[in-house]
């Protein structure tokens, strides 16, 4: 599994689920809400007729902004809290 994930944030394993990783908790927590909604969109899209992918390129370009501010996985960690504190845990 280690090798298989090598550099990427997430796997899918073959009728277990998937695995996430992270630099942090948080950024864990952050990368698996954001897989979920992407693979929801991309279920839908499919729904509608041919996916196009963007590039590793593009992709690449938009994972380093985003570790670099960080600025979706802070807020989505702050979502979670609060979530949280709303349940009392």
């Amino acid at each position: 599994m280690v090798k298989t994930l090598g550099p990427h944030r997430a796997i899918i394993l073959k009728a277990h689920g998937i695995v996430v990783v992270g630099r942090t908790v948080e950024d864990m927590t952050a990368a698996t809400y954001i897989l979920e909604d992407n693979a929801r969109r991309a279920f839908i899209s499919a729904t509608l007729g041919k996916l196009e992918f963007l590039s590793d390129a593009a992709m690449e370009e938009i994972e380093t902004e985003l570790v670099a501010s960080g600025g979706p996985f802070r807020r989505i960690w702050r979502l979670c809290e609060i979530e949280a504190a709303k349940a009392g845990t």
